[in-house]
């Protein structure tokens, strides 16, 4: 049976409510069953291209997530077709803010 510490409310119940360790509330949610993921649908991406002529990176929205058991992918609206990259590749072909793709590209035109 899960305890009030496996509850995603459960810093909440105890410093807000001061709700001793042992009750159970109508609201457990399991922590272990949620991701915490790096951004929203909706949010603007930057998916960085590179092969050995085009270095440039092309702003993407975010239109969703696929979660499973094996992978989380974001998934996003690129050139009007819709593809999945894995997070994996955060930092590394996708990037959150400008400035992180801008970084990438100069490091990559010196190699």
């Amino acid at each position: 049976m899960a305890s009030c510490k496996d509850c995603l409310h459960y810093e909440l119940c105890r410093v807000g409510l001061s709700l001793p360790d042992y009750v159970n509330c109508n609201y457990f949610k399991d922590r272990n069953k949620f991701v915490e993921l790096p951004c929203k649908v909706g949010d603007k991406v930057y998916y960085f291209f590179s092969d050995s002529n085009y270095k440039k990176y092309e702003v993407c929205e975010i239109v969703g997530f696929h979660i499973d058991k094996y992978r989380t992918a974001f998934q996003i609206e690129l050139c009007g077709y819709k593809c999945l990259v894995d997070t994996e590749f955060l930092g590394e072909k996708i990037f959150l803010t400008r400035e992180e793709a801008e970084q990438a590209r100069k490091e990559r035109e010196t190699k």
